[in-house]
């Protein structure tokens, strides 16, 4: 029974598929589907016919939960079906307590329009009700975007950069220090000495995000701490175990190299896995004029790469780290690091990825990453000093 309170943000008629298969085959049910929000949570419920609504006796009911991430998403690979217009309601992790709806609409607009509800009254439980038509313009915004993004699925590899030569590679450094100079970004959070901000989720293809931090070390000791670290073998080699060197450019420093790794193990429900191919490059800072250094990488593509089924492409605008020098008030050389990431994760997993920003989840992860990262290398300092 819903709440005094209660008001009904959408209503109408869907199909939904069952939660058991007979013979390995699903039914789809036409259900009156009602999203409505109270003082008591958020809940979408279904009816098998109109009666039963007066009566307050749905066929099923969920409260939406954001800290469970529940979400209104596109279907990946693995889950397609056999109905137009279908979106997935449930859990973005893995949660065998919580079930995944599957629902097909009449029309490409009314999915749309669930789609966008549903993530806006999940995204805004704690805000009161006149936020709800300016966080849905953003949700609308932010999934219309990626909606004429998956439109053009198959376009963006061919306009990637291949195998830069070393002006070229060195050019693109430059370009990762401006973007991360930029003024454009926006929601900065400054916590712990830690400060995370990001660029507009709506009119940005990837997600940008930029961590910043300082470090209490030299930046020559971070820069050698993190290129073994980051080997295979090392304390921070965890992205890169199954990474594969398609190529090794050593014509000229800086150094780069062509590298693909592939993820098969992911945290969402039914998610295909995905795989990725990078130019990687080390920046010394003997090359720079202001003694900065890192790493920078992007996308790109490689004729080794053979056609893997079933993948879905992670596309990379220019990412990585720039260490810069900083002078304290006790005249010791310390190291303002900074971490750009520029990512699309695809489908689901960029949903989970944009939501989990929006609700402070991400922001906790980089964080505490950041610390554990600024901790070893402090250690790592230590040991180098005891050995002189």
């Amino acid at each position: 029974m819903e709440g005094a309170d209660s008001f009904v943000i959408k209503e109408g008629w869907a199909t939904k598929e069952s939660g058991q298969a007979v013979l390995g085959q699903t039914n789809w049910r036409k259900r009156w589907c009602r999203l409505s929000r109270s003082s008591d949570g958020t809940f979408w419920a279904y009816y098998r016919k109109l009666e039963d609504i007066a009566l307050g006796q749905p066929a099923g009911r969920i409260e939406l939960d954001s800290t469970c991430m529940d979400a209104a998403r596109e279907l990946e690979d693995g889950e397609r079906k056999n109905k137009p217009n279908c979106f997935a309601l449930g859990p973005m992790y893995d949660n065998f307590a919580k079930r995944t709806y599957y629902i097909s609409c009449e029309s490409m607009d009314d999915k749309l329009s669930w789609m966008v509800v549903l993530n806006t009254a999940t995204e805004c439980q704690a805000e009161p009700n006149e936020k709800f038509e300016k966080k849905r313009k953003s949700v609308k915004q932010r999934l219309n975007r990626r909606s004429r993004k998956d439109t053009k699925k198959g376009m963006n590899l061919s306009k990637e950069i291949i195998g830069l030569d070393p002006l070229q590679r060195i050019e693109q450094w430059k370009n990762l220090c401006n973007i991360i100079a930029c003024c454009d970004w926006k929601k900065t959070d400054c916590k712990n000495g830690i400060t995370i901000s990001r660029l507009s989720f709506n009119k940005n293809d990837k997600a940008s995000v930029k961590i910043q931090g300082i470090v209490q070390v030299p930046p020559d000791i971070m820069y050698d701490y993190l290129q073994q670290a980051m080997q295979k073998g090392g304390k921070l080699d965890q992205p890169f175990r199954g990474e594969e060197v398609l190529q090794k450019m050593e014509d000229a420093i800086p150094y780069a190299r062509i590298v693909y790794n592939k993820y098969a193990a992911l945290p969402l429900p039914s998610a295909s896995p995905r795989d990725v191919c990078l130019e990687r490059m080390w920046m010394p800072s003997y090359l720079t004029k202001n003694g900065t250094s890192g790493m920078v990488l992007w996308s790109t593509n490689h004729s080794l790469i053979p056609p893997v089924e079933g993948f879905t492409r992670v596309l990379t605008d220019l990412s990585g780290f720039v260490l810069s020098p900083v002078k304290t008030e006790d005249s010791m050389i310390h190291t303002n690091a900074t971490v750009l990431v520029q990512i699309d994760v695809q489908e689901s997993l960029q949903t989970m990825l944009e939501g989990s920003y929006k609700s402070g989840l991400l922001k906790i992860g980089l964080r505490t990453a950041f610390s554990h990262i600024s901790y070893l290398v402090e250690q790592y300092y230590d040991y180098v000093k005891s050995l002189k």
